[in-house]
């Protein structure tokens, strides 16, 4: 966790999820309610932005608020975030969906719930990060899968690796490539559809990294351990900038 009071204001702490619309950043925070900031690449807080202009979208599920989010990916004007908290508060059942406007902060109707701004994503299991191709999302699950499916929770698709303890994932710049993080600092270059990774940056053993998202042609991802988000080189680099943005 960061500085005292947070480094987003009183009682935030660490970044989880982050996604980008080419612009700036949209960052996940693990707070008590979860909540969601807006940044720019200089590592400014938009605060004219969210749920009613003052910076911040609280993370609700169904007017509730949620502390058990964990990916975020940004879809045709609104952000999907995944969130595990029945999950871990039943024992077991499926991972939600939550939908909100991207620029009001809004919950939105995600389509197949009377109304409500939550789905359950199907095959029963915990998601962590999300990216999305367009019209699918796609997330990861602790034990290494990649599960693809809808804005709606419908048409679920998976696929194993060989990894565990995954954080977050995104899409590169190529067709069915992906790039995924997990928590022991390193990150690895996957094929759709294959179990061995193509490419791997250990990036540093001590970073707790979280979520990750793609911009520009550069990576950047969110490091829970320094509470900062960091961009890096790849494939020509397997160092983090000198300068992080410093959230």
């Amino acid at each position: 966790r960061g500085p005292a009071g947070g480094l987003y204001g009183p009682g935030s702490g660490y970044p989880r999820g982050i996604s980008s619309d080419g612009t700036d950043f949209f960052v996940l925070v693990d707070d008590s309610a979860d909540k969601i900031y807006k940044i720019t690449k200089a590592g400014v807080i938009i605060t004219a932005w969210g749920r009613n202009s003052i910076g911040i979208i609280e993370v609700t599920m169904n007017s509730e608020g949620a502390d058990k989010a964990e990916g975020i990916a940004l879809v045709k004007g609104f952000l999907y975030v995944s969130n595990n908290q029945w999950r871990d508060e039943e024992g077991d059942g499926n991972a939600s969906l939550l939908k909100f406007n991207a620029s009001t902060g809004a919950e939105a109707d995600i389509g197949n719930t009377a109304g409500e701004n939550s789905c359950a994503i199907p095959n029963w299991d915990e998601i962590f990060g999300l990216s999305a191709d367009g019209s699918k999302l796609w997330g990861v699950t602790r034990w290494g899968d990649l599960r693809k499916f809808s804005t709606k929770c419908s048409a679920s698709t998976d696929f194993g690796t060989e990894l565990s303890s995954m954080r977050g994932v995104v899409m590169g710049s190529g067709d069915n490539e992906f790039f995924f993080t997990v928590s022991e600092g390193t990150i690895y270059k996957f094929l759709e559809g294959s179990y061995s990774a193509a490419a791997s940056w250990e990036v540093d053993e001590d970073f707790d990294i979280q979520g990750i998202t793609y911009s520009g042609g550069v990576l950047y991802f969110a490091e829970s351990n320094n509470s900062k988000i960091y961009k890096i080189a790849i494939p020509h680099g397997q160092t983090v900038t000198a300068n992080p943005l410093g959230l």
